[in-house]
C-alpha cells in the first residue's frame, strides 16, 4: 500500500487541501504479501501525474476558510492522527481517524489513510472496507484500486486482486504499477505467460520499476527449474540473472539498499546453481 506520506503528496498534486504534512507510518510501499518468494511491490519514488481525477466531494478551489465547523474539526483530528503516526502511536492515530470520519464521512483521504493504518495493524478486512468506501467517493482514482488489490493479494484472493489491478489499469494505463502488481497475481495462479506479459508491459511503461524486473526474474527462475533440458534451463537462468542485476541497480539508484542487496544475493545464488542434467528415459 502507499505510505501516508505518498498519500499526502497525492492530495497536494490533485488539489486536496491538507493543513499539515507529517511523516508517514513507514517508508514501505506495496510490500509483498509473501516475502519468502522474494516478490516485491516496491515503487519508484515518483509523484502522481496531475491528470488523476480529484475527489468528487472536494473541488479543486476549496479553501480552508470555506470548511464548515464539523469539517474543520475533522481536519484537526486528521492532523492529530498524522502527528501520532510520526510518534508511532498507531492506536491513538486510529482513534483520531475514527473521530474525523464521524465528523466528515465523505473525507476520501481519511478512509485511505485509515485503511493504510488498519492494514499496518493487521486488520485487513477493515482496510478493504475503508478502501472500498474511498472508491465509492472517487471511483476514478486508480491508486486506491491498487491498494485494495494488494490487500486481496495478501489474503490470498488473487482473482479479486487481479480484478482491482485491471480496474486500475483501465482507469490509468499510463502508469506501470497496475501491470506490475497484476503480473505477480497471475504468477500466483500459475499463469506464468500472462505474468510475464504484464511485467513486460510495466517495464515498457516505466523502465524504473525495479520490482517488475525482480518479479520477472523470479518467474524466469521458476520456469528454468521446471525444465530438464539443460540448454533451455540455462537460457531462462540467464534472463533471470539479467533481470536481478537490473533490479539491483535500480533499487540502489532509488536508495533502497536492502532490496538492492537482496536482488544481488539472489543473482549470485542463481549463478552458483547447477544447471539440471538432461534426463535419460
Amino acid at each position: 500500500m502507499y505510505s501516508l506520506q505518498k498519500i499526502i503528496t497525492i492530495a497536494t498534486v490533485i488539489g486536496v487541501n491538507l493543513i499539515v504534512a507529517t511523516p508517514a507510518i513507514s517508508q514501505e510501499s506495496h510490500s509483498s504479501p509473501n516475502t519468502t518468494s522474494q516478490e516485491s511491490h516496491s515503487s519508484p519514488s515518483t509523484t502522481l501525474p496531475k491528470h488523476q481525477s480529484p475527489p468528487r466531494t472536494t473541488p479543486r478551489t476549496t479553501k480552508i476558510q470555506s470548511l464548515t465547523p464539523k469539517e474543520r474539526e475533522a481536519e484537526r483530528f486528521l492532523n492529530q492522527a498524522l502527528e501520532k503516526l510520526a510518534e508511532k502511536d498507531y492506536r491513538g492515530a486510529l482513534e483520531d481517524y475514527n473521530q474525523a470520519l464521524l465528523l466528515n464521512p465523505d473525507h476520501e483521504f481519511g478512509f485511505i489513510n485509515r485503511g493504510e493504518l488498519r492494514h499496518k495493524l493487521g486488520d485487513n478486512q477493515g482496510a478493504i472496507d475503508d478502501y472500498t468506501k474511498a472508491i465509492e467517493r472517487n471511483p476514478s482514482f486508480a491508486y486506491i484500486y491498487v491498494s485494495r488489490g494488494d490487500i486481496h493479494q495478501a489474503l490470498g484472493d488473487h482473482m479479486a486482486a487481479i480484478k482491482d489491478y485491471t480496474q486500475a489499469i483501465e482507469i490509468y494505463p499510463e502508469d506501470g504499477i497496475g501491470y506490475s502488481h497484476r503480473g505477480v497475481a497471475h504468477n500466483k495462479l500459475g499463469n506464468s505467460q500472462e505474468a510475464i506479459a504484464d511485467l513486460n508491459k510495466a517495464i515498457e511503461i516505466n523502465p524504473g520499476r525495479a520490482d517488475a524486473y525482480l518479479n520477472r526474474g523470479n518467474i524466469y527462475t521458476q520456469l528454468g527449474d521446471k525444465i530438464d533440458n539443460p540448454e533451455e534451463a540455462a537460457a531462462f537462468y540467464k534472463k533471470a540473472t539479467t533481470d536481478y542485476q537490473q533490479a539491483a541497480i535500480l533499487f540502489s539508484e532509488q536508495g533502497n539498499i536492502a532490496e538492492s542487496q537482496s536482488a544481488m544475493n539472489i543473482m549470485q545464488a542463481l549463478k552458483q546453481r547447477p544447471v539440471p542434467a538432461r534426463s535419460h528415459l
